[in-house]
C-alpha cells in the first residue's frame, strides 16, 4: 500500500509524492503523463526494487486524483 499527494503539473506531466506504507518520512516522487505512462523522479529510500513507484505510476488516475491510496 502507498499513499500519494499531488504536487504540481508541468508540461503535461503530473508530479506526485508517494509514501511507501504511508510513512511520510520515506517519500519518493513520480511524474505521470497518463495512467501507466510515467517516470521515477526521486526513488523512496526503502523502495529498492521500485515496487511502490511502479504501483504509483500504474495506480494513480491523472489528472483527476489529487491524493489517496493505492492498495494491492
Amino acid at each position: 500500500m502507498l499513499t500519494f499527494k499531488f504536487l504540481y503539473e508541468k508540461e503535461g506531466e503530473y508530479y506526485y509524492v508517494y509514501y511507501a506504507e504511508g510513512r511520510h518520512d520515506d517519500a519518493g516522487i513520480v511524474a505521470i503523463k497518463k495512467k501507466g505512462e510515467g517516470r521515477i523522479v526521486n526513488l523512496s529510500p526503502s523502495d529498492e526494487f521500485k515496487r511502490y513507484a511502479f504501483h504509483a505510476i500504474y495506480g494513480i488516475h491523472v489528472p483527476n486524483e489529487k491524493s489517496g491510496t493505492v492498495a494491492w
